[in-house]
């Protein structure tokens, strides 16, 4: 597994920064109609940005993806599913979807200006471009990382989307009341047929 760590980290000691991050605001227009100043991003968005790509649903009955924060600490994912759309995002990538685990310093900058100033509540979601338990056998777990960030604060929390099994370091954060964890089940005929996890 690829880090931008050790590559970064002689040019961009982001641990080292002083400066506070910025905070960019932008009015939304949410599903029922009216319009809300939220969170756009932080600095150049590429820890956190809001996903809003989707469009504003035409009728009543259209089926949308409503819009949400992006916590994006990795991108790609090592398992292997079938069905998978990070297939079809990273496809132009020379190394396809091999994952990449961005700078810890960097996150956890971000992530703290944005927990410190940001006021309506958001999930911020971990798991859009990468599995959010991908790097949970490394020396440094990212839900070990990243939960007790979020557990010095009541009001935003941080979602977890993954496939894996590896729930070790899960189970042994306490407290984890800003944490909320997902994961993806298939039937067992669909699991043999469509998925195989290299586990690290």
């Amino acid at each position: 597994m690829t880090t931008e760590n050790e590559f970064f980290k002689a040019k961009r000691p982001w641990s080292k920064i002083k400066d506070h991050p910025k905070i960019y605001y932008k009015e939304y227009s949410l599903l029922n109609g009216t319009d809300k100043r939220l969170v756009e991003r932080v600095n150049n968005g590429s820890i956190i940005r809001r996903f809003d790509k989707t469009l504003q649903p035409k009728s009543l009955s259209d089926v949308v993806c409503p819009h949400f924060i992006e916590l994006k600490w990795a991108y790609g994912c090592p398992f292997d599913c079938s069905w998978c759309y990070l297939k079809g995002t990273f496809r132009f990538r020379p190394n396809g979807k091999e994952p990449v685990i961005k700078d810890y310093g960097k996150i956890e900058l971000h992530t703290k200006a944005f927990l410190g100033e940001v006021k309506p509540p958001e999930i911020l979601n971990t798991g859009e471009i990468a599995d959010s338990l991908m790097n949970e056998n490394s020396g440094k777990p990212f839900s070990k990382f990243i939960i007790p960030i979020f557990e010095t604060q009541k009001l935003h929390k941080v979602l977890f989307l993954s496939k894996s099994p590896n729930v070790k370091s899960l189970l042994e954060i306490e407290p984890h009341n800003q944490a909320v964890i997902s994961f993806s089940l298939n039937a067992i005929p669909v699991a043999k047929n469509g998925r195989r996890l290299h586990l690290f």
